[in-house]
């Protein structure tokens, strides 16, 4: 894995980005599946970790695309205790958050109550997903 790899990527040949939640190089995609209400969000699922990383295409891609600079993960405690790590695009106002069935420490953020305008991701603190990954090592 490069020494300049990042949470965040867009490939402009094929359009699509990456969001990278684990480090890849510790863990095995075990199938990629598509997020049922949106098309353009494909998660690689793990053989050890439950989503190792999401594949954006199309309109979620684009918005990617369309940043100046990458969004970072920030460290979130809720009124009542629990650590999320909260990644946004833009400031747009969370309408509807959704999970993959059986997964449900990474919440996926839309503007739109019909999923259609992707915004971010949210992610419970677990044995999975940590503060030194999230936060440090993508500095």
């Amino acid at each position: 894995m490069p020494s300049n790899y990042t949470s965040i990527t867009y490939d402009k040949n094929s359009g699509m980005a990456y969001i990278y939640l684990v480090n890849p190089s510790k863990y095995k995609i075990a199938s990629t599946e598509e997020l049922e209400q949106n098309d353009d969000i494909m998660l690689d699922l793990g053989e050890d970790c439950p989503i190792i990383g999401i594949e954006l295409e199309g309109e979620a891609a684009a918005k990617i695309a369309a940043l100046s600079t990458f969004p970072k993960f920030k460290k979130v405690t809720t009124d009542d205790g629990n650590v999320n790590y909260l990644l946004k695009l833009n400031a747009q106002e969370i309408k509807r958050k959704v999970q993959y069935p059986g997964i449900n420490t990474v919440s996926f953020l839309f503007a739109d109550q019909k999923c259609k305008e992707f915004i971010g991701i949210s992610i419970d603190e677990n044995k999975w997903y940590s503060e030194e990954y999230l936060l440090e090592e993508n500095n």
